[in-house]
């Protein structure tokens, strides 16, 4: 009976100790860092969710920059050399590139669902924006520069672009 009763102490106290400091972790990080807190999601003006910043939305409208493709050709093997499916989808996305040099926009990233591109990409779909949205060139150019994660020695060699972000804030949702 007294295990008992310590057992059930000490699940009690523990469960209370855990609860206050997820309780003060959270009141600190709203408190010092509110912007952060608030997650990743899109909300329009409506307050309805549209999406994430951290995933990337595959839009086939010209209006959008477009990430990444999905590709998902055979889970059991995604060597080009040893799959047939595979190798077609990347011929066909080949041969509709644009720029022939890089071959970043034909393949996958490896979660599938990464909304960063090379800014030299997002630079690349700038004349098809334009023309769709009637929105002259250079604010779309200046929106890029303004949302680019530059080069940082440790993390990243080449200055990228969130597909999601520079899509929201062409929708008028506020950018991250």
């Amino acid at each position: 009976m007294k295990n008992l009763l310590l057992s059930l102490f000490l699940y009690f106290f523990c469960f209370l100790a855990i609860g206050m400091y997820t309780l003060a972790i959270n009141l600190i990080g709203k408190t010092f860092w509110p912007e952060k807190t608030k997650g990743s999601l899109i909300i329009d003006k409506e307050r309805r969710i549209r999406g994430s910043y951290l995933v990337a939305q595959y839009l086939q409208d010209t209006r959008y920059f477009r990430p990444r493709p999905n590709i998902q050709a055979d889970a059991q093997c995604g060597v080009a050399i040893y799959n047939n499916d595979f190798k077609k989808v990347l011929t066909h996305n080949y041969d509709k590139q644009l720029n022939h040099a890089d071959i970043t926009m034909i393949t996958s990233s490896a979660s599938l669902y990464d909304p960063f591109i090379k800014k030299g990409e997002a630079i690349l779909q700038v004349l098809s924006i334009s023309k769709s949205r009637g929105i002259e060139v250079d604010k779309i150019y200046k929106l890029i520069d303004q949302n680019t994660l530059s080069k940082q020695k440790i993390f990243f060699e080449l200055d990228i672009v969130n597909t999601s972000i520079l899509n929201a804030v062409l929708d008028g949702y506020p950018g991250k």
